[in-house]
């Protein structure tokens, strides 16, 4: 029957004569409006992103491509099928594009329709509004098509027509309904008039996993490209079709606030990754730097001076940089900076943040921004003082400054602004920590970053130590040397070395039981600072109930079975519980009768109801403690009054081990810190050779000794040895965190006075003394900053001998 089918012809008969012929004006339009506008504004969009880069992306990925180019060959189609001589195939294809033409025109005509407006003023006023009317004006060119085929096409020329715009539009639907199902879930939490509820979340989690669209919501997680939020997020999960029903607001050109936050939280929610660092989120990378590039123009940093991370910030980037560390054997202390550069290669300046984590016990005890050239010491104060400074001069100013602050216990947030446009900034940061029990120095490590660090990253380690053995990584192909009776070692760190967990080396020593060194900061009556060892060197505190909080969310899996095993080794028998983080309602699945649930990891979980419910369970538990196992908590919208309330008011002494397995953003970690009864413990996992089990374990040995201060001219214990001022400051560090919870102001003013971050102090650099005295502040002294030591040269300690021998050698004459 198909074979025996006679097609019909697609020609005009000879007496109304061909379509180009009668209507001169409609095949112009058709190839003006239909054919050559579209390739040229799909040529520039391609080429410079520039609607990605300022409105939306109307183009996320290869088959959007496909449906614009559909337009224009079905306008080629046509005007070749129109001539007389076109083959009768041509002539059979022709219809179905022109339907299916029309369904992708109209489909982008009202994704535009908000711009529409603007687009005619940009006309008037620029002449580039004729970009953002392409849509409409392939629509009217596609109409036109339409009217040709109606008017002398077949009546099969006209079935296929419609058949193919029904077909496309089909298409274009089934595309469309995973980004309007994010569209309503996104929708449904920004509505509500409080926070959304636990169960609000899990309903808009379910939902997303099952219908909804990753990439719709990860867009959506950005905002604006010109820096206003998106109203409910539905611009940029790119659903036009959710936007019919939600009352047109995604149709607003002043969209409210509050969806990105939504979004963010949601997208975390339903995949478990932050939508900070992920590179392809923004989608727009053109082939051309031009002046619609929002890369180079557009780009607004919304989080510029906050204390967030967020996302990356485009053409920012890790430049060169060093690292060097030092080992003192007497007081088991090890120290050493950080040499960081910023590269811009944006037009525009940017903020540089990243957060460090800090070696175990360890501080930031020195904070140095090069300006102009020199170096700058900082100031330090209360994180109230230097942060007001840091936006005084940076966000408004936009002058040279840079601010560290430690919002939880294991890490320091670093912010450096202006990095300049095509330039660089450069700082460097001084870390201080003791050794560990297990003879492990740990270095830091960027967790998180809102600059790029390519795999190509490298850095340069020096590791040296006036007495024992070094032992770093195989990994690192270390060259290790020993100078002047001294262990140096020196290796090139790559950026997995530098970030997420970073790296440890092994520092054998023997450390000294009586040392002290002089106190550059106090008082004349408390210049000399002397630690006692003391017999055992350590002690182990034994917990008697153990509350385990494990993150059950998806980034987690790879860790199932040194979670098991750690929890099976260091559960007491009969006084020990399992919390685990879900999807439900209550936010929680716990059991408390001493077993071990299985476990099921899915998206990323709020492990605040987790971390409520083991607290509430330990309350009024002798030598209580909680181990926390958990990845990033990014979210901003966690409900925490209860947390905080019972953090506040309980009276029952808890020691809080927070072990983070995976590296990123964690906004709960900050509400265990600086509690009058909470002894949070934070520790880094991942070393070589050691287990989950072991870190856990080993994290409950304190240190035994005691510290004394008494004047310089007083006498000194019998074997004391003279150490570096590190030891004062060390104490210090120590007295901090033992008035911080009695005294904020107490312990942020002894910080300040030591030049230490510390939960209650921060440091900032500013460019100039007036800003400093504006702000209420004074410089640190550059002598009575910490220093790492330069190990003599062979010939210098020779000749050091030689003289103290020459000296004795005259006394006895």
């Amino acid at each position: 029957m198909l074979a025996s089918t006679k097609w019909p012809n697609f020609s005009i008969p000879e007496a109304k004569g061909p379509p180009v012929r009668s209507g001169p004006p409609t095949h112009f339009w058709i190839k003006a409006a239909g054919l050559w506008w579209p390739l040229v504004v799909f040529a520039f969009e391609v080429i410079t992103r520039g609607c990605a880069g300022t409105l939306f992306d109307p183009m996320p990925d290869p088959a959007h491509h496909l449906l614009v180019l559909t337009v224009p060959l079905a306008a080629w189609i046509f005007l070749r099928a129109a001539k007389p001589e076109a083959s009768p195939r041509l002539r059979t294809v022709a219809p179905w594009l022109a339907g299916m033409a029309l369904a992708v025109s109209l489909y982008y005509a009202l994704r535009f329709l908000p711009f529409t407006l603007i687009a005619v003023a940009g006309v008037i006023f620029f002449g580039v509004g004729l970009l953002a009317l392409g849509p409409l004006l392939a629509f009217t060119a596609m109409m036109r098509m339409r009217g040709q085929f109606r008017k002398f096409g077949s009546l099969r020329d006209r079935r296929c027509l419609s058949m193919g715009f029904w077909l496309m539009t089909a298409v274009l639907l089934l595309v469309e309904i995973p980004a309007s199902v994010t569209a309503f879930a996104v929708k449904s939490l920004n509505d509500r008039e409080q926070s959304p509820a636990p169960a609000d979340w899990a309903a808009a989690t379910r939902m997303m996993r099952r219908f909804g669209s990753d990439k719709a919501l990860l867009r959506s997680c950005y905002g604006s490209r010109m820096g206003a939020e998106v109203d409910d997020g539905l611009a940029y999960a790119q659903s036009w079709l959710a936007s019919l029903f939600l009352q047109g607001q995604s149709l607003s050109m002043f969209p409210r606030h509050g969806s990105v936050t939504v979004s963010r939280d949601l997208y975390y929610r339903v995949t478990g990754r932050s939508f900070d660092g992920q590179e392809s989120s923004r989608g727009y990378r053109p082939w051309l730097f031009t002046t619609f590039n929002s890369e180079r123009n557009f780009f607004l940093d919304e989080d510029r001076g906050g204390t967030r991370v967020a996302g990356k910030t485009p053409g920012l980037s890790l430049g060169e940089g060093r690292l060097d560390w030092h080992c003192e054997e007497a007081s088991g202390l090890t120290w050493g900076e950080w040499t960081l550069t910023f590269e811009n290669s944006g037009a525009a300046a940017q903020e540089a943040r990243c957060r460090i984590a800090l070696p175990p016990e360890g501080f930031v005890s020195r904070v140095t921004l090069w300006v102009n050239g020199e170096p700058q010491e900082a100031a330090y104060s209360t994180v109230a003082k230097v942060r007001n400074a840091y936006e005084q001069v940076a966000v408004r100013e936009r002058r040279d400054p840079v601010l560290v602050t430690q919002p939880d216990a294991g890490s320091v947030l670093v912010q450096a602004f202006p990095v300049p446009a095509r330039g660089r900034l450069k700082t460097r940061i001084s870390f201080t920590a003791p050794a560990g029990l297990d003879s492990r120095v740990w270095l830091p490590s960027i967790l998180e970053s809102n600059f790029n660090i390519g795999p190509a990253a490298s850095l340069p380690l020096w590791v040296q130590a006036d007495h024992g053995t070094l032992e770093l990584p195989a990994a690192l192909k270390a060259h290790a040397v020993t100078e002047a009776g001294a262990p140096t070692a020196t290796a090139s760190l790559t950026a997995a070395d530098i970030t997420g967990l970073g790296r440890s080396f092994v520092w054998r020593h023997q450390t000294k039981p009586v040392v002290f060194c002089t106190d550059p900061f106090a008082a004349p009556e408390h210049k000399t600072v002397v630690r006692s060892t003391g017999a055992p060197a350590s002690t182990a505190f034994k917990p008697q109930s153990v509350a385990w909080v494990i993150d059950t969310s998806a980034p987690m899996e790879p860790h199932r079975k040194a979670i098991e095993e750690a929890v099976k080794k260091g559960s007491p028998a009969g006084q020990s519980a399992v919390f685990l983080p879900d999807d439900s309602d209550a936010g929680v699945r716990s059991l408390t009768n001493g077993g071990f649930p299985p476990l099921d990891f899915a998206g990323g979980r709020d492990n605040t109801a987790a971390l409520l419910a083991a607290l509430e369970w330990l309350r009024g538990r002798p030598d209580a403690a909680l181990i926390w196992l958990h990845g990033p908590q990014p979210l901003q919208q966690m409900r925490q009054e209860a947390l905080d309330q019972l953090l506040q008011r309980g009276v029952t002494p808890v020691t809080v081990v927070d072990v983070p397995l995976i590296p990123g953003e964690n906004r709960l970690s900050p509400h265990l810190s600086a509690r009058e009864r909470i002894r949070l413990i934070s520790v880094r996992s991942g070393a070589e050779g050691t287990t989950l089990g072991d870190v856990v374990e080993s994290s409950f040995s304190e240190r035994g000794g005691k510290f004394i201060t008494q004047p310089a001219e007083s006498p000194l214990p019998e074997g004391a040895v003279r150490v570096q001022d590190s030891l004062a400051r060390w104490h210090a560090r120590l007295e901090t965190s033992r008035l911080g919870f009695q005294d904020a102001a107490a312990a942020s003013t002894l910080a300040s006075s030591r030049q230490l971050v510390t939960p209650w102090s921060g440091a900032v650099v500013l460019e100039r003394s007036e800003d400093y005295k504006r702000n209420g502040l004074e410089q640190a002294d550059v002598s009575l900053s910490q220093q790492v030591p330069v190990i003599p040269e062979p010939s210098s300690a020779l000749l050091l001998f030689l003289t103290a021998g020459h000296w004795l050698f005259r006394r006895r004459r």
